[in-house]
């Protein structure tokens, strides 16, 4: 981890509450240990990381940042804030520890959305569908 991370989580009382976890190769039994995922990307590809937290039934906030748009709808299956805005990741992070209730449905919807639309079983249909086609 960087010098300045370092020092910042020491100057910000952090220290013991972040992490830098690098790889994991055991994300499935990591993710079951967690209570909601965020995703505070500036920019940010298709995210595998977004599928599998909701694949993991965990409730999502990801920021406007490209990729996250083309997998969650806002809050029909997860939180969507504005890039480079921690108060609007904040706050959502804070409503959904504040209402359980929200928390769960988002996260029951996204486990749906990434079991429906993005399965190995879905994506082998739609490359039948193509080959098909041609």
């Amino acid at each position: 981890m960087a010098r300045p991370l370092r020092e910042l989580i020491h100057k910000l009382n952090l220290d013991g509450r972040v992490h830098f976890l690098g790889f994991r190769p055991d994300t499935a039994e990591f993710l079951a240990g967690v209570d909601l995922f965020a995703l505070s990307s500036s920019s940010e590809g298709f995210s595998i990381a977004t599928i599998e937290a909701q694949a993991a039934g965990l409730p999502v906030v990801a920021t406007r940042s490209g990729g996250p748009e083309e997998i969650i709808t806002d809050r029909d299956n997860g939180l969507l804030v504005p890039t480079n805005n921690p108060q609007a990741l904040a706050d959502a992070l804070r409503e959904l520890l504040d209402d359980p209730g929200l928390a769960a449905a988002l996260a029951t919807a996204g486990q749906r959305s990434a079991r429906t639309r993005f399965s190995i079983e879905t994506m082998l249909d739609a490359y039948e569908a193509i080959y098909r086609g041609l």
